[in-house]
């Protein structure tokens, strides 16, 4: 037997619109790490850890320094200033948040984002992951454990230049066999 096995693996796919760029990201969140494919690179998460790389050439996970961009993204928050949000619920308890900044602040901020829940998502380390990449986001959106972003418009404008993204769920289902990326854990971490 390995000396690893994930009980339980929800596959989330994601199209990213930045521009007229549109990007897949898939998230395989299981109850120990999270396999993540985004741009043709493959990354995982293991809590208490980080995130790293996935080298498949060297078979080797390489730490990701996400220090500079934690950096960067202070100072942006700082530049934002104080958040205004707005919350609703749908129907089908889902939520919908509008947040925004002040408009004295020198970045200007929007976003929508429609919020849904998924049955047995907090089983696994899909929270803890939000979590973590909450320090490379120019706003943290606070999800149950049990939650996906279904959608997230965000229009960010600093120095008149205006960045736009949208990100929208495809699909999201549990896998029957959670323990496909298992054999990532095995591989020589480096940093």
């Amino acid at each position: 037997m390995k000396k690893h096995q994930s009980q339980l693996c929800v596959e989330i796919s994601s199209m990213i619109q930045i521009g007229e760029k549109e990007i897949i990201q898939k998230i395989f969140a299981t109850d120990l790490y999270i396999y993540m494919e985004i741009a043709d690179k493959q990354f995982i998460y293991l809590p208490d850890k980080g995130q790293y790389f996935i080298d498949k050439i060297r078979n080797q996970l390489k730490k990701t320094d996400m220090s500079v961009q934690i950096g960067q993204f202070k100072q942006i928050k700082q530049m934002i200033g104080e958040l205004f949000i707005q919350e609703t619920f749908t129907e089908h308890d889902d939520r919908h948040i509008q947040i925004k900044n002040s408009d004295l602040s020198s970045i200007h901020l929007k976003i929508e984002v429609d919020i849904m829940t998924f049955k047995r998502l907090e089983e696994t380390v899909f929270h803890s992951f939000g979590l973590f990449q909450s320090e490379t986001q120019p706003t943290f959106i606070q999800l149950q454990s049990n939650e996906v972003i279904k959608s997230l418009h965000t229009i960010f404008t600093i120095s008149g230049q205006t960045q736009e993204s949208t990100t929208k769920l495809i699909d999201i289902k549990i896998l029957e066999n959670p323990d496909v990326y298992d054999y990532y854990l095995e591989w020589e971490i480096t940093s």
